[in-house]
């Protein structure tokens, strides 16, 4: 099976090539060529066909599906995410929707009939903090930002479509490969520490792209989640996550007064439907943490360590 990727350079892009190349498919991966997607290009590029180019680009898009070679499936992960997306409201809106819509439209000019699988998210169920969880997938969506709006319009336009489609509701992931920047450590704050918070590993959120691929996932709407052993309070989760960088940390250290009490869009879920199908969950939060110290690397960990109050400052 041929599979054409969206977005295949970015955090689960790339855990999702992997997976699509360690079960033997046949990869096209679709991005904008950029430093960054370059240098992580190279690393698969005796592996996988590579398509640069912008999703907002219709004539481009028509031209790429009228000369590679047919493609049996599309996993649509390509999405500008918070905070760009709030900070730049149109270019987002014109990447994610218009991005979407133009993907829709060239594959149903090609009649186009294998698996579509779209990368939503939870944010699409708004702020249910006062609710009583799990939140299953029948709860009713609705827009607390840019971003969630941009979910819920691809969401629309794609259940209308004569795609084959599949949509996936991704929650907290977990990625221990990423680099924090500022705009992440501001994020921390944005969240209550009293938020409830559900979490998944990347690799099992690549897991369940694939197995999407399967006629069972077929027109059906899925939150792809950790379950019950990944779910936590936000002030646990960060300090869990905190502790390579800055060594272990009790929740009533944290500077409470920094944190604001403005509900967030993440809560604990029902996947039960999810696992049934898809049967991806198989990493803990605990493999998570493990990989984060193995992607630090002991030299980095003793730099940490030698700096720190400095670090921790940059933090809080």
């Amino acid at each position: 099976m041929h599979v054409f990727v969206t977005g295949s350079f970015g955090n689960i892009g790339r855990y999702t090539l992997e997976e699509l190349l360690r079960r033997g498919y046949e990869v096209t991966a679709f991005d904008v060529p950029n430093k960054r997607n370059k240098r992580i290009a190279k690393r698969y590029k005796r592996e996988i066909d590579i398509m640069w180019g912008d999703i907002t680009d219709f004539n481009l898009l028509h031209d790429i599906f009228s000369h590679i070679r047919p493609v049996d499936a599309v996993i649509h992960i390509a999405f500008i995410i918070p905070p760009l997306s709030e900070k730049k409201p149109q270019l987002a809106e014109k990447v994610n929707v218009g991005g979407t819509k133009n993907l829709v439209s060239v594959l149903e000019q090609r009649n186009f009939d294998g698996p579509f699988v779209f990368a939503s998210s939870v944010a699409v169920f708004g702020k249910t903090l006062y609710e009583t969880p799990p939140i299953s997938v029948k709860h009713p969506i609705q827009s607390t930002d840019h971003y969630s709006s941009h979910k819920i319009k691809c969401e629309r336009l794609i259940i209308n479509s004569k795609l084959n489609w599949r949509i996936l509701r991704y929650s907290d992931v977990l990625i221990p490969d990423r680099e924090l920047c500022k705009e992440d450590i501001s994020l921390i704050y944005q969240i209550p520490l009293k938020n409830r918070v559900e979490s998944v590993h990347v690799r099992d959120v690549a897991i369940a792209n694939v197995n999407a691929l399967k006629k069972e996932a077929e027109k059906k709407i899925l939150i792809i989640s950790g379950g019950k052993k990944l779910r936590f309070l936000w002030e646990e989760r960060l300090c869990r996550t905190l502790e390579p960088f800055i060594g272990k940390i009790r929740p009533e250290e944290l500077p409470r007064e920094r944190f604001t009490e403005e509900p967030y869009y993440l809560d604990w879920y029902d996947t039960t439907e999810s696992q049934e199908i898809l049967r991806f969950q198989h990493h803990t939060f605990d493999d998570y943490i493990q990989e984060l110290y193995q992607w630090l690397g002991w030299r980095r960990r003793l730099l940490y360590r030698i700096f720190r109050p400095l670090v921790r400052r940059r933090f809080f």
